[in-house]
């Protein structure tokens, strides 16, 4: 008995939780749309922070690195500055859907502290192409965080799975180009570092097509149809015992505004599609009455509420 009152409970909550939303996992679909650029200058913070880059690195096997800052034999003096890119083709995703939730992950190999320990950070930004990341990309970014920062600690050689704070920054129509820089970097400031002649502070990871889809980078986007959230489903009985000929009548408490219903009723009968219907029993027994709720952005469904039909003499 026990469980069976166990299975009855997961199958309500199932129910209950069913609504209509989707996943969509993206990989690049190009080599050429993810990669390093890096500047090599040997100059001040400022001079090898700002400016294009000098390089673009896509080779195929091993690890890459980004964010990376790399200093010269004299003190102040900075000789390489790494920043990485992804560009994601979100045009794949359904034409007006509203995105609840986005995840880049990135298959981590290894991290170095010879400067202190670096901090990696997710911002925008906008390459001249789409199908390609170039030299000039290096200073086509945008300083406004879409995620929390990843600290040195916890980057591990195997997923590291990065929650995005900004959706809206995915465009559903087109792409969402992400560049992976350091914490020093986006925030302009070097005060951080522990200075070092020839010393490098960085993070690497696989890019796409080094070792298969096994290693390469993607994004998991949860989404649901444009229209707000989907109904939570759920109704009241104006009773759950009753003689025939007799009715009960429902009564609808679904959230997220519902705009069409539809009752199965458990007797055979044809189901309802009123919000509030009244429906007679005519035949004695134990029926159970479901409701799914439906609006713009998808279904929910109830678990059974059940309803007990007797005849005058209570058999």
């Amino acid at each position: 008995m026990r469980y069976r009152i166990i299975f009855c409970l997961v199958a309500i909550a199932l129910l209950v939780g069913t609504v209509s939303a989707d996943t969509l996992i993206l990989y690049i679909d190009d080599t050429n749309q993810d990669g390093i650029i890096v500047r090599t200058v040997t100059g001040t913070w400022q001079q090898i922070r700002d400016g294009a880059g000098s390089t673009v690195q896509k080779t195929l096997t091993g690890s890459i690195g980004a964010p990376q800052i790399v200093t010269g034999t004299t003190d102040g003096v900075y000789i390489e500055m790494y920043r990485g890119g992804f560009i994601f083709n979100t045009s794949k995703l359904d034409d007006g859907v509203i995105i609840d939730s986005a995840v880049l992950s990135i298959r981590g190999v290894s991290q170095t502290n010879g400067l202190g320990e670096p901090t990696l950070g997710l911002t925008l930004f906008s390459p001249a192409s789409n199908t390609t990341i170039a030299l000039g990309d290096y200073s086509n970014f945008s300083n406004s965080r879409i995620a929390n920062d990843t600290n040195y600690a916890s980057w591990a050689a195997a997923y590291n799975n990065i929650t995005l704070t900004n959706t809206s920054a995915i465009d559903t129509t087109g792409f969402f180009r992400v560049m992976v820089r350091d914490k020093w970097d986006i925030d302009n400031n070097s005060s951080g570092l522990v200075w070092g002649n020839s010393k490098t502070s960085r993070f690497t990871w696989y890019e796409t097509s080094r070792t298969g889809t096994a290693s390469d980078p993607f994004i998991t986007i949860t989404y649901h149809a444009a229209g707000g959230s989907p109904p939570v489903a759920s109704f009241t009985l104006n009773k759950n015992f009753l003689r025939i000929p007799n009715s009960v009548t429902a009564t609808d408490t679904s959230t997220n505004t519902p705009t069409s219903w539809e009752w199965s009723w458990g007797d055979g009968t044809a189901n309802n599609t009123t919000q509030n219907p009244t429906h007679q029993y005519l035949k004695r027994g134990k029926f159970d009455i479901y409701l799914t709720a439906t609006n713009a952005g998808g279904s929910g469904s109830t678990g059974a509420t059940s309803v007990k039909v007797v005849g005058y003499e209570n058999y």
